[in-house]
């Protein structure tokens, strides 16, 4: 079943987390020593939190179009997904060392900045 219609809060979201990175790649070109390995690291985090906003929108959409039981099985399975994808990703930079895993997390919390500003600007139009 293909899912056309896009969630009205994965816009405001994707732009909260834009407006993180931006902020987040200031911070880490004025106060860090190895640049590259902490920009990598806070990119792939980037990356990680749009997908996961986007891979969170598409799996309601289609959960809310199955019955209950349906619904509660393709939530869990779609959250186990993107569990694996993050652990994966930093259990890699772990062993291979290619970008730094702790930038890789800040960039996670994009996510959650995200949704809390959201919140935030949603109680000020009201």
């Amino acid at each position: 079943m293909k899912i056309t219609r896009t969630n009205p809060m994965l816009k405001p979201l994707l732009m909260g987390i834009c407006a993180y990175a931006i902020v987040g790649i200031i911070v880490i070109l004025v106060f860090t020593v190895d640049k590259w390995w902490n920009l990598l690291g806070f990119a792939i985090g980037i990356v990680l939190a749009i997908f996961m906003v986007i891979h969170m929108s598409k799996s309601i959409d289609v959960a809310v179009h199955q019955d209950e039981n349906g619904a509660l099985k393709h939530t869990r399975i779609m959250y186990i997904v993107r569990v694996a994808l993050v652990v994966g990703a930093l259990v890699s930079m772990i062993i291979w060392k290619y970008a730094n895993p702790l930038t890789t997390l800040f960039g996670l919390f994009s996510l959650k900045f995200s949704a809390y500003i959201q919140l935030i600007t949603i109680k000020n139009k009201k």
